[in-house]
């Protein structure tokens, strides 16, 4: 979710009631007045575009809630798919960020979601269903690599799973796995990486990734 610049204030860190006027000026995002009934006082609470109440810093869901990071794609979008779905509530963090670049003031704060608070079984259903999509991802990867490349050494095998297997890896079709391939062998055995984007190294690059082909085209065997 992009985030909302607010005055620059100082170096020290940002206190929630900061991140709280940032984020008034997030787009879906709304506010409206609940009591607390455990200490009878007023107090602000602000609603996301998933209708989802927010919590900063310091603040604590209810009991018997677990955390989901905001970098796993998969997890976020099924626990609130999910919950949705059985109609139980759903809390997001919002921290602020800081960030320097392309801004005048010495430091802007920018009011951005870093995961969501989901009840434990909710979180329970979807990392066994993730799980379970891994485990078909990696046998799908390893049927593949033993299929197409059986030239390939163990060692790679290995090193190449795992990188298949990463959170972030959305789910691989066979032409996916080749060109995977085809970048694993070019990272570890050619200089690409060592060399810079500019317009000098263009050649070599090219060469790098022709020599990864080769690579990979003598893993595939006679």
């Amino acid at each position: 979710m992009p985030g909302v610049r607010v005055p620059a204030l100082s170096t020290r860190p940002v206190a929630p009631s900061v991140v709280k006027h940032a984020i008034t000026g997030l787009r879906g995002i709304h506010s409206t007045e609940a009591e607390s009934e455990a200490e009878s006082v007023e107090r602000e609470t602000y609603i996301n575009k998933h209708e989802e109440e927010i919590f900063f810093r310091g603040e604590s869901p209810p009991p018997g809630y677990r955390f989901v990071p905001a970098g796993s794609h998969y997890l976020t979008r099924h626990c609130r798919s999910l919950s949705k779905q059985q109609r139980v509530k759903v809390y997001a963090l919002y921290l602020p960020r800081i960030k320097t670049k392309r801004s005048k003031s010495p430091f802007t704060v920018l009011a951005g979601q870093s995961g969501l608070y989901v009840p434990e079984h909710i979180f329970a259903t979807v990392t066994s269903q993730y799980e379970k999509r891994i485990d078909r991802r990696d046998m799908k990867v390893v049927r593949v690599v033993n299929r197409e490349y059986p030239r390939m050494p163990s060692e790679d095998k290995a090193e190449f799973r795992k990188r298949c297997s990463s959170p972030l890896v959305r789910p691989l079709s066979e032409n996916d796995i080749g060109i995977l391939a085809r970048r694993y062998a070019r990272d570890r055995y050619t200089a690409f990486l060592s060399l810079s984007r500019s317009e000098g190294n263009k050649k070599a690059r090219e060469e790098a990734c022709r020599e990864a082909a080769q690579i990979v085209s003598s893993w595939r065997g006679p």
